[in-house]
């Protein structure tokens, strides 16, 4: 029989919270970095409680004013008004919008500084995390950084997580091109932010305790994870007897949170789990409050449409392709951006009283899990971080067909240089281990599954086993 271990530290002090969330945080926002991130957080606090008729005509003049920027000052905009006879000077609300073309990852790729307005001056750049498996490089400016901060900061204050707050990563870390002055940056950034990460790419049952012991003495409030990464933690615990000491609440990401999941989440950390779900082209795009009745949309700077195949809105309640527009990216404007997801909006006002409509759930953004014949649990997300700053890549795919291999497909839009390749298996063999055989193959084309959702990670030998049974042994 397992003897249970509880964990029961001591608590972060408060004035650690007030020190960085009230003065630190702030100041390096304003001052050092001139950003009015926390005045846009402010300007949202207040926002949330609008009524939802307030909101909407507030996103629509943004809209508005997007529209006719992007028309006037985007050659790929200016371009697709010529093509379909419309008026870049005429007003545009969120029905006229439907007459925009849907872009995708494979079109920024493509065209990515076409995109670009002629009053681009300083843009950030940054790669996606490329979970639906088709890595981009997005360009947006300061306007957007500033206020998708904002909605992450009132989004995680929502599950008791604002700036300040002690945090446990398990998170996805850098693997590839890191120099010690962006660690040491890096690792400042953390501190300022009060985040203890720790990489959650792939780790073991001989594993478990180390984990277990930095959570606890990280002393956090909140832990914020990849969902099956957390999962698999939590279902490792459970097994083990293990209690660790509750935090306050849970955040997930990265892919939606199942019933059962979350039920082991909750059960073993006895606290409540918030879903999360967004993306590096616009950061968050909806989130759960307390009521976790569905993702609260931040309607203030995204429009975000559920559509079919042929680009028509469906109803609420119906399940459909996920399409977002940024109102503040004046530099390098997403409109009508097919994330590659697909979700259900709801009717349904929540009784938190905010004004946020409701996305009802996300549906297509599962990434699987590698099981090593060593006992690893190596997440699909590992793919994602390997090959997100990768340009070469165009496409990749992991399949595991038997207990001790993987094939490991590649599609190039470039060349891909034998020492980066090499440095990729070097990587990726560090997380599966000697045990795993891993075939790494270039192929011509990684076609799309069901619903035109390109899996990370597709698992049929882990599908036979949850066949047989609903928690399948990992094999020794």
């Amino acid at each position: 029989m397992t003897t249970a271990r509880r964990y029961r530290r001591r608590p972060v002090g408060r004035l650690a919270d007030w020190l960085h969330g009230r003065f630190l945080i702030p100041a390096f926002e304003g001052a050092v970095k001139r950003r009015r991130t926390f005045a846009y957080a402010r300007e949202l606090s207040e926002s949330q409680w609008w009524p939802t008729a307030r909101l909407i005509a507030l996103q629509t003049e943004r809209l508005e004013r997007l529209l006719r920027h992007a028309a006037k000052t985007s050659p790929f905009y200016r371009e697709s008004c010529r093509a379909n006879g419309m008026d870049p000077d005429a007003p545009h609300d969120l029905t006229d919008l439907t007459r925009w073309p849907i872009t995708t990852k494979t079109l920024r790729v493509a065209r990515r500084y076409d995109f670009r307005t002629a009053s681009a001056r300083r843009l950030y750049t940054k790669g996606t995390s490329g979970s639906t498996g088709e890595p981009l490089i997005i360009d947006y400016d300061a306007g957007s950084l500033e206020r998708r901060m904002a909605a992450a900061f009132r989004a995680y204050g929502w599950a008791g997580a604002p700036p300040g707050a002690k945090q446990f990563y398990f998170w996805g870390v850098p693997l590839l091109g890191t120099t010690t002055s962006s660690r040491v940056k890096e690792a400042i950034h953390h501190w300022l932010y009060r985040r203890d990460v720790v990489t959650s790419l792939g780790f073991s049952d001989a594993s478990l305790d180390d984990l277990t012991a930095r959570y606890e003495s990280s002393r956090a409030k909140v832990v914020v994870a990849f969902t099956r990464p957390l999962y698999e933690w939590a279902s490792l615990m459970r097994a083990s007897g293990i209690q660790p000491t509750p935090p306050e609440a849970i955040l997930v990401g990265a892919e939606r949170v199942a019933p059962s999941q979350r039920a082991v989440i909750e059960g073993v950390f006895a606290a409540p789990v918030f879903e999360t779900y967004g993306c590096r082209e616009v950061m968050l795009v909806g989130a759960e409050c307390a009521e976790h009745r569905g993702l609260h949309i931040p309607i203030e700077h995204l429009v975000v449409e559920i559509v079919d195949d042929d680009g028509r809105a469906v109803p609420p309640g119906t399940e459909g392709r996920v399409v977002v527009t940024d109102l503040f990216n004046y530099g390098a404007p997403f409109i009508r951006f097919d994330l590659g997801d697909r979700a259900v909006a709801s009717s349904r006002a929540c009784a938190c009283g905010r004004g946020l409509p409701l996305l009802e759930r996300v549906v297509g953004r599962q990434l699987e899990v590698l099981l090593t014949p060593d006992g690893r649990r190596v997440a699909g997300e590992l793919f994602a971080v390997l090959f997100k700053d990768q340009l070469a890549v165009a496409r990749y795919q992991a399949v595991q067909r038997q207990a001790d291999s993987v094939t490991l497909q590649v599609q190039l839009r470039a060349e891909w240089t034998p020492e980066l390749r090499a440095a990729t298996l070097l990587a990726l063999r560090a997380h599966t281990g000697p045990a795993m055989t891993i075939d790494l193959q270039v192929v011509d084309r990684i076609a799309e599954g069901p619903g035109g959702k390109l899996a990370v990670v597709s698992n049929p030998w882990l599908a036979s086993l949850r066949e047989q049974s609903p928690v399948p042994a990992v094999p020794q």
